[in-house]
């Protein structure tokens, strides 16, 4: 019988009988294949398994949705959703189309359920109510706020208090001027405790829901230093002692910023680092410099690797052992150690993650960097700690791989096979490419939370990375191996040095960033739209991957910004802060405080350094804007008072109710809803609230 012909190109069989076209790596392809339709494109990406990819997105809408809805669902039901789901997905089993659509259906309501259920199991008690007790418990974990402020997570076990803190089964305790404490010690420690604030602003920063989540049901200061009842033991103590002895270490030969930054890099500790230093690297695109994120896991291990191949490669072992394998061992070895020393971040657990799966490809034989291996770490993570996706750490972290796994996805695609490069090109090109692809992917993000942008990260990371990655992080690595013999001198002097150049990068760059480093408030509604853009560039293949993320960017920047905030009124403190003629002013003080620290960096006015407004008594405040008056009043018949004069009252004792004020905001709003804002115009103002989720159980 004749020889059956070969199937045409782009015609290749596959499980429904004709595969997708081949737009394949040659420029030599076909006009006809390079020109597809947008159906075309996510049929090569279904073809080529990429569903997995919109998994963890899906997750990610379902833990969205649990935040957004009103009240808190019943854990049970919520866990029937998943079970409905998984039957979906057997019932369409047979459906080529219908068995991925119903997969990604049961992602999302996992995500839905996995909060719910964290909650029932892990959710502690909110304490609404401050007071004085003598507490005892294990430290679950510690942290440092500044040089000499250690903060300590602590698992309550007893106390003497009346009853208000059963339940809490975790305290956030800060101690000044103490020994330091390890993990796992038993403690008893006089403290004073107080509710866990809200936020400072809408869409802020939550730490009411996320210490929920985390067991955290009070903050407290420490009255007494803490009286260790019982030293700890385990591998977690071990690594905490360790950390104290490399921080001890670190103080005695670097001082100011070199220590402050240096403690940052090695073990992750961030207090000390002081807000000047923090600003200049952030404007300068410089801020995932001193957050133990993937570049420095990948320049760690990576350099392990390199270095232990070569020398394996070079030696008669090389005949006997594998070394790649072996080599690939070691670095994640060397991983897991970092994160172990370093606290633990969410980057640098994603990094974790996301390198040892690398590795694990290497050791196999299996091509490393692939989205399937984002897709896996982001689901580890979000699996491990659901409300964690709402934190700038995981936001950023996660944009920024996808961003430069699909670009070099992109790239390696349409890069020629015999295309030579001069490897000095190589790195300057990779550094000014990555530097770009991760400042884009992450602007949206840095923008909503931090309302900043880096108009020169490219600039900055091109200086300052190599800085890092040759001199910098290597001599910290040295510094810590050669610390157990007394020989960490050297290599953190260089350290320092290293350190005091990228600061002086950060510096300079910051200062020609001019007046583009500040960003309007947004919303977080067009988070969601970024968010389907990354999906949409993560998920296809072809060069239509790319429209997704342009549009999603356009979108975010035309219609995300909020309206001028007019009037913003704090829920924990006495600040209020108004639009006047010359910009934003505090009323009747402008004594400093974190609020008033918070409102200057979110809004981008140094309020604290604007003279007060208002003329104010024992009784209030008054003061006349453009159509109308705002008053402040502090009891109940300063209230009555000004409810004929004012069109917006502030009464914290409560106000008539025949009040004629337009907007009447009491003290009793202020303590369930937390801090409210009006924007907008006077004319048609708009009320916003911090807390508007009042029935959850992290309220």
């Amino acid at each position: 019988m004749p020889e059956a012909a070969a199937p045409p190109r782009g015609k290749q069989a596959s499980g429904r009988g004709f595969g997708p076209p081949v737009w394949p790596n040659s420029r030599r392809a076909p006009e006809r294949l390079r020109r597809v339709s947008l159906r075309a494109a996510i049929t090569d990406a279904v073809d080529h398994r990429r569903a997995i990819v919109l998994a963890p997105f899906a997750v990610l809408a379902g833990i969205a949705l649990y935040r957004a809805v009103p009240a808190e669902p019943n854990s049970f039901a919520a866990a029937a959703t998943v079970v409905a789901g998984l039957l979906l997905v057997w019932l369409a089993r047979h459906r080529y189309a219908g068995v991925r659509a119903a997969a990604l259906l049961t992602c999302m309501l996992v995500g839905f359920a996995w909060p719910a259920i964290s909650a029932a199991v892990w959710g502690t008690h909110m304490v609404t109510y401050p007071g004085v007790a003598v507490v005892e418990g294990i430290v679950a974990d510690t942290a440092w706020s500044s040089s000499d402020r250690q903060v300590l997570f602590l698992n309550r076990k007893s106390d003497d208090t009346d009853g208000r803190l059963d339940g809490v089964r975790k305290l956030r305790v800060t101690v000044a001027g103490a020994d330091p404490v390890t993990v796992g010690s038993f403690v008893r420690i006089r403290l004073r405790y107080f509710p866990v604030p809200g936020p400072v602003a809408p869409g802020a920063y939550d730490a009411q829901l996320h210490g929920y989540f985390d067991g955290i049901g009070a903050y407290a200061s420490a009255l007494d230093p803490p009286e260790v009842l019982a030293r700890g033991q385990g591998i977690r103590t071990a690594f905490d002692a360790l950390r104290t002895t490399i921080k001890q270490r670190i103080e005695f030969h670097l001082t100011g910023s070199g220590a402050a930054i240096a403690k940052a890099l090695i073990i992750g500790d961030q207090g000390a680092v002081s807000d000047e230093d923090r600003d200049a690297l952030a404007k300068a695109g410089l801020a995932h410099v001193i957050a133990i994120s993937g570049l420095h896991l990948t320049l760690v291990a990576g350099g392990v690797f390199v270095s232990l191949r070569l020398l394996l490669a070079l030696s008669p072992l090389s005949f006997h052992w594998p070394i790649k394998a072996v080599a690939a061992g070691t670095a994640i070895f060397v991983t897991f150690f970092y994160l172990m020393i370093s606290a633990g971040s969410i980057a640098t657990i994603r990094a974790t993650i996301m390198l040892t799966l690398v590795f694990l490809a290497v050791m196999l034989g299996r091509r490393a960097l692939t989205m399937r291996n984002v897709s896996i770490a982001a689901l580890i993570v979000i699996a491990m700690s659901p409300m964690d996706s709402f934190r700038p750490g995981f936001q950023l972290s996660f944009a920024a791989v996808v961003g430069l796994v699909g670009c070099y996805e992109a790239l390696r695609d349409r890069r020629p096979a015999d295309a030579v490069t001069h490897p000095a090109w190589r790195y300057v090109g990779g550094l000014v490419f990555t530097s770009l692809v991760a400042g884009i992917a992450t602007a949206p993000f840095a923008a909503y939370h931090f309302q900043q942008f880096a108009p020169l990260g490219v600039v900055g990371n091109l200086l300052a990375v190599p800085l890092v990655g040759m001199l910098i992080l290597p001599a910290g690595f040295m510094a810590v191996l050669l610390m157990p013999f007394g020989g960490e001198g050297v290599p953190l002097a260089a350290m320092g040095w290293g350190i005091e150049r990228v600061l002086a990068i950060a510096y300079w760059v910051s200062a020609h960033s001019g007046a583009f480093t500040r960003s309007p408030v947004y919303g977080s509604g067009t988070l969601a739209l970024v968010g389907i853009g990354l999906a949409w560039f993560a998920f296809l293949r072809h060069p239509l991957r790319f429209v997704g993320p342009v549009l999603a960017l356009a979108a975010f920047v035309t219609l995300g910004p909020k309206p001028e905030a007019l009037l913003i009124v704090s829920d924990s403190t006495k600040a209020v802060a108004v639009r006047y003629e010359d910009g934003m002013r505090l009323v009747g003080s402008n004594r400093s405080s974190f609020t008033v620290r918070a409102w200057s960096d979110r809004y981008g006015i140094p309020l604290g350094d604007l003279p007060a407004i208002g003329q104010c008594d024992d009784m209030g405040c008054a003061v006349s804007l453009q159509t109308q008056v705002l008053g402040i009043a502090e009891d109940y018949a300063a209230a009555a008072e000004e409810c004929f004069e004012a069109g917006i009252l502030i009464a914290r004792r409560g106000a008539p109710p025949t009040c004629a004020a337009k907007w009447v905001i009491t003290g009793a709003d202020l303590d369930r809803y937390g801090v409210h804002v009006i924007s907008g115009a006077w004319e048609a103002p708009v009320l916003e609230v911090g807390m508007p989720d009042t029935g959850r159980p992290w309220r």
